[in-house]
């Protein structure tokens, strides 16, 4: 067999293989090595901030009167309308983005990663932070009226405050880089995770700490997470107290050093909505440089659904099956 055949024989098995093995409803990836795959020449995005807000549903948002900015926001950018979460109460979806695992049963109780209102852990299991830092990119965690590092009972051996319910307004089951101990044991991870806000207001934060990083690509991390407090995220408040919350936050990041000249993305979700899944909508929304404007889209995603378009945008290992499974977001996106 001549060697130019003999190659393009074997470029073929190799497709074959791949393909059977992305697809093949039996596949898990079980090996906490940090294995990066190949990232696409041209991203979709080189910078993302992630927003969770928290219990609403699709038609609560789009369809009511209490949320007239974040209705104009998805009208002007990009909003899934068939986007579910996966699984009722909170945390299994937070974990799932996170790790592309639920972790039932403990996560179906909301279980707090300390002390305070339980004690649960994912362990060592590979988490998105593992597989950012092994492609060379930059992370950061922004949770309002976080409280600083420290120690003592509620604080980890790395210095992440473990705590759940205290401070006031507080939800570190909203936190999922909280429960794994890669993360929590280690000082530098832990200096990942900040407050938000510098200074706590009674009303809504003004998280001028991610603001100022977004001011400076020095500053600004490949992938930033927020948490708002229980107030801002619509947990404890009304939909038009977090509406008031976004119409002041989402601006001010659009308008951001970051999102003027980078490749950068906003995402505002939610966690759950108020049916079961798999029909459980929920207000998804792409915002920003990159992002189409006035688009909608019927196709179905779920929370698995962000965490393969962070792993294909960037060539990251997949967890399991389920986002393996999911796909990507692209469509949301400039060519």
């Amino acid at each position: 067999m001549k060697r130019g055949v003999l190659f393009a024989v074997l470029v073929i098995l190799l497709l074959s293989t791949t393909t059977y093995a992305a697809s093949s409803a039996s596949l898990t990836f079980t090996s906490t090595a940090n294995v990066v795959g190949f990232a696409p020449e041209n991203h979709k995005f080189d910078y993302v901030v992630v927003v969770i807000m928290e219990n609403q549903a699709l038609n609560t948002i789009m369809n009511g009167t209490s949320a007239p900015y974040m209705k104009s926001l998805a009208n002007n950018y990009s909003l899934a309308l068939k986007y579910t979460g996966i699984a009722h109460p909170s945390l299994p979806n937070y974990l799932a983005i996170f790790s592309g695992q639920q972790w039932p049963p403990w996560s179906a109780g909301d279980c707090g990663p300390s002390g305070d209102t339980g004690s649960c852990t994912a362990g060592t299991a590979p988490n998105l932070v593992d597989r950012l830092e092994a492609a060379g990119l930059t992370w950061k965690a922004y949770v309002e009226n976080y409280p600083a590092k420290g120690t003592g009972s509620l604080y980890s051996s790395g210095g992440c405050y473990l705590g759940d319910e205290n401070p006031a307004n507080f939800y570190g089951r909203h936190v999922p880089f909280l429960y794994f101990n890669d993360i929590i044991d280690n000082s530098t991870r832990c200096s990942h995770i900040v407050a938000a806000n510098s200074v706590v207001s009674n009303k809504q934060e003004t998280d001028d700490v991610l603001l100022k990083d977004l001011n400076s690509v020095s500053t600004a991390s490949n992938f930033m997470w927020l948490t708002p407090n229980g107030i801002d995220d619509m947990h404890d408040a009304s939909v038009a107290f977090g509406n008031a919350y976004l119409s002041k936050l989402v601006p001010a990041i659009l308008n951001s050093t970051l999102f003027r000249t980078e490749k950068a993305a906003l995402f505002v979700i939610f966690d759950e909505g108020d049916v079961p899944p798999p029909s459980d909508w929920i207000y998804a929304v792409w915002a920003g440089p990159v992002a189409k404007k006035g688009y909608t889209s019927m196709t179905h995603y779920s929370q698995y659904s962000l965490l393969s378009t962070l792993e294909q945008n960037w060539g990251l290992h997949p967890f399991t099956v389920n986002d393996v499974n999911a796909p990507p977001m692209f469509e949301f996106f400039n060519s």
